[in-house]
Order: structure tokens, then C-alpha cells, then sequence
């Protein structure tokens, strides 16, 4: 498990170090992704069937959940939902933006999380 950036840095994309609260929690829940079937051993999305909303749903969760950082430095700036996205979709090497978005909305969000348990099983971050 990588607890650092894996890829090259990206304009736009925050680092891991200024997005990531708890990189062994953020470690365990990559764990997961992998034994899911959702990326790949080189942190690679594997966008097989149906899979597109199942890591949306994964990233909506981990956000709520606390993963990431509230603020990032220099300059004590808010971390937002597009932080979010553009940093997992530049690790995971995923487009996961129309699907994100539809899951804000909590009843949507709250439906789907009934098919996929497991997701709801994160742990607090």
C-alpha cells in the first residue's frame, strides 16, 4: 500500500499529504478497493460494469466520513468536493464526476448504498 502520491503531479491535483487525514485508514480503505475489484495493483480503475457509481458512492462515503482534510497548506485553504474528485479521479486514474455529482443527493446516495454494503462499512476516518 502507498501512502504517498503514486503518479506525477498534476495541475489542479492537490498532493496526498494535503488531502489525506489518516494515511493508514486512507491505506485500509485502498485495500478494500482492491479486494472489491475496483482498481488494479498499479492504483488503476478497472471501470468494469456498473462500476463507475460504485466508486462514486465509495468516494461520496469517504467524504463524509472524513478521509480527507478539511484544509490544505500553504495558506489554510478550504479542501472542496472538486479537490476531492480531481485528486482521487488523477490517483485512481478514473472519471468519476457526473456520477459524484448525482450522489450528493442523499436519498440517491442512501438507495444505492443498500446494493453495495460494503461500502457502508467504512470505517470513520
Amino acid at each position: 500500500v502507498q501512502k504517498k502520491d503514486i503518479r506525477e503531479p498534476a495541475k489542479g491535483v492537490l498532493t496526498y499529504e494535503q488531502m489525506i487525514a489518516n494515511p493508514d485508514k486512507f491505506a485500509q480503505v485502498e485495500i478494500e478497493f482492491f479486494e472489491q475489484g475496483l482498481i488494479n495493483d498499479q492504483y488503476k480503475f478497472k471501470e468494469e460494469h456498473n462500476q463507475v457509481k460504485e466508486f462514486a458512492a465509495a468516494y461520496q462515503v469517504l467524504q463524509k466520513k472524513n478521509y480527507f482534510n478539511k484544509y490544505y497548506f500553504p495558506g489554510k485553504k478550504k479542501v472542496t468536493d472538486l479537490h476531492i474528485r480531481k485528486f482521487l479521479n488523477h490517483r485512481y486514474i478514473a472519471k468519476i464526476d457526473r456520477e459524484f455529482r448525482n450522489f450528493k443527493n442523499k436519498k440517491l446516495l442512501e438507495d444505492y448504498l443498500i446494493t453495495k454494503p460494503w461500502i457502508s462499512l467504512i470505517l470513520p476516518s
